[in-house]
C-alpha cells in the first residue's frame, strides 16, 4: 500500500481528499494527514516527486513521519469504528468452553482518539474514552513493531489489546495478538448457564436420564440426548438440558 521510501506518501487537499505526490498540482495547497500542517510538493530530476513538511515548521509532533501507511490507516479506521459504534468483533477465547468466539466491540456512547498521551509518557495508538473523558480501553495496532514489555507494563492498569493492522483494514473480526482484558464468556456459555438444568442419571452406571419432553419419560444419554435440540453438554454424571434450542 505504501511507498516505503516516501516519508509522507500522500497529502490532503482543501476538499479533504487524499492525493499522492505524483498526482498533486504544484500551486494547490496540501496538508499532512496527521499533524495538519502545510506540505511542500517537491519535484525534480534527481529525486522522485514527493511531499515534505516545510523546513520552517516543527514536525516533532507529527507521527506520520515515523509510521507506515498501513499503521496510520488502521488506527484511524479503528478509532472511527469505536466512535461510530459500527459492528465489529474481537475473536477471543471463552474462559468457560475454551473455544474462540466473536466478542462484539462496545457500541454505546464513547469517543476514540489516536495517539493519546498517557501519564507514563507513552502514546496509545487508539484510546477509547467514556463520555466523562475517563479512559475505558487502549488498542494498539501491530504492523511492523509489537508492543514492548516496557509499554505493556505502563498500560497494565487499563484494559488493552493489540490487533493486527491488516485485520483492521480488511474486515470486522479481529484476532487478538496480545491483550490484558478481563476474562470473557461467550454467548453460548452464558445461555447455557442461564437456561440449563442438570438431569442426573436415573440409575448410577446406566446411561438414562429423566426427560423433560412430554412424549418420553426417560432418555438415553447415548442414543437420544446428543441428537435432541434441548441438549447442551454432559459432565459424565448428568446431562445439561436447556429446555430449548440454542441459536
Amino acid at each position: 500500500m505504501q511507498d516505503y521510501d516516501l516519508k509522507v506518501p500522500f497529502g490532503v487537499d482543501s476538499a479533504g481528499c487524499e492525493v499522492r505526490p505524483e498526482c498533486a498540482q504544484p500551486r494547490r495547497g496540501y496538508t499532512c494527514p496527521d499533524c495538519r500542517t502545510a506540505l511542500v510538493l517537491r519535484q525534480g530530476t534527481k529525486k522522485r516527486t514527493h511531499f515534505a513538511h516545510k523546513a520552517a515548521q516543527s514536525v516533532d509532533s507529527c507521527n506520520f513521519l515515523n509510521e507506515s501507511e498501513e499503521h496510520y490507516r488502521a488506527k484511524i479506521r479503528l478509532a472511527q469504528v469505536l466512535t461510530e459504534g459500527a459492528e465489529a468483533h474481537l475473536l477471543r477465547r471463552c474462559e468457560a468452553c475454551n473455544e474462540v468466539a466473536p466478542q462484539p466491540l462496545p457500541r454505546d456512547a464513547g469517543v476514540a482518539t489516536t495517539e493519546f498521551v498517557l501519564p507514563s509518557g507513552h502514546r496509545a495508538d487508539v484510546a477509547f474514552m467514556s463520555p466523562d473523558d475517563s479512559l475505558r480501553a487502549i488498542f494498539e495496532v501491530l504492523h511492523l513493531h509489537a508492543v514492548d514489555d516496557d509499554k505493556a507494563k505502563a498500560i497494565a492498569a487499563t484494559p488493552w489489546a493489540e490487533l493486527r493492522a491488516e485485520d483492521i483494514l480488511t474486515g470486522n473480526q479481529w484476532t487478538l495478538v496480545r491483550d490484558h482484558l478481563k476474562p470473557w464468556t461467550c454467548r453460548r456459555c452464558r445461555e447455557i448457564a442461564r437456561r440449563s438444568v442438570h438431569l442426573p442419571l436415573l440409575v448410577p452406571g446406566r446411561k438414562f436420564v429423566e426427560c423433560p419432553l412430554p412424549e418420553r419419560e426417560a432418555a438415553s444419554v447415548i442414543d437420544d440426548c446428543p441428537f435432541c435440540p434441548h441438549f447442551a453438554e454432559t459432565d459424565g454424571r448428568s446431562i445439561v438440558c436447556l429446555g430449548g434450542k440454542l441459536e
